[in-house]
């Protein structure tokens, strides 16, 4: 039997190689659905393979050449003596790709030392040398990214900020423009006996409902907007919008506070209005 590399594949060779599989999560889907697939037989290129077990299914933001879930994997002896790589820069029996996972995160920057060390070993070469070995660090892209997505989310607080302010202003505005059409209003209520402090408590109130009520609208808005989000099945590791009650405690105190700022200055010009003055306003 002659192969894809032009190697002649004795009889012997063939019956002593570990003609065993693991298929990804897709593979397994598409090939079997919902049978087993352990201890049933698959054929690459006409070779039949026993599967012995089956790869869990994995979120992978990032892949070598390929997802892990499409993959079938066999064991590196079989691969070598069954399908060789074809390319010739590789060679026959080498190694050119080495896939490692450290056993949690906190361990990644000693197991790249290993691997390094071990590497530097075998083929000699210093293992602190930056530029004897390449590696694509998926640890180092993946903290790259969350550096870039915590810049955004700054960006954005500053955009909110920005635009709280920005309504701020014209809730301040708008109660600026209602003392003004009510000025003979709050003239009649002193002449009467209203003290600055009821007056100044009206329109207080006044800006803060104003506040409240718009502010309620747009929370509505953002509630709506995150459960039609939510309801799309969403991308490998993206969350989807959240809303916790941290979110919503620091949207709610913000409201507050922006409804006393932008309500103080007109409500206190309103108190301070003498009768006389007021009531003399055409």
């Amino acid at each position: 039997m002659r192969l894809r590399a032009g190697r002649h594949i004795t009889d012997a060779d063939f019956a002593e190689c570990r003609r065993v599989c693991l298929p990804g999560s897709q593979v397994r889907k598409q090939l079997f659905a919902d049978r087993p697939a352990v201890g049933a037989t698959v054929r690459i290129q006409s070779i039949p393979f026993l599967v012995v077990g089956e790869l869990k299914d994995k979120d992978q933001t990032s892949s070598y050449n390929g997802f892990d879930s499409e993959k079938v994997l066999i064991p590196y002896t079989t691969m070598a003596l069954l399908f060789p790589d074809p390319r010739p820069f590789v060679g026959e029996k080498a190694v050119y790709n080495i896939i490692f996972m450290p056993v949690s995160r906190d361990l990644h920057s000693e197991a790249v030392r290993q691997v390094k060390k071990v590497l530097g070993h075998r083929h000699n070469f210093a293992p602190d040398d930056p530029g004897a070995v390449w590696m694509w660090d998926t640890v180092e892209t993946a903290e790259m990214v969350n550096r870039v997505y915590d810049m955004m989310q700054r960006f954005l607080g500053v955009v909110a900020v920005v635009t709280l302010v920005l309504g701020g202003v014209g809730v301040m505005n708008i109660m600026l423009v209602s003392v003004t059409e009510r000025t003979r209003e709050i003239g009649i209520k002193q002449a009467i006996g209203a003290p600055p402090a009821r007056i100044m408590f009206e329109f207080f109130l006044e800006a803060l409902a104003i506040t409240f009520v718009s502010g309620a609208a747009g929370a509505c808005f953002a509630w709506l907007a995150s459960l039609a989000v939510n309801s799309i099945r969403m991308p490998t590791m993206f969350a989807g919008l959240p809303i916790t009650s941290s979110t919503i405690l620091l949207a709610a105190g913000t409201l507050v506070l922006v409804g006393l700022l932008a309500g103080f200055y007109p409500a206190r010009r309103a108190a301070l209005m003498g009768p006389v003055e007021a009531l003399r306003y055409e």
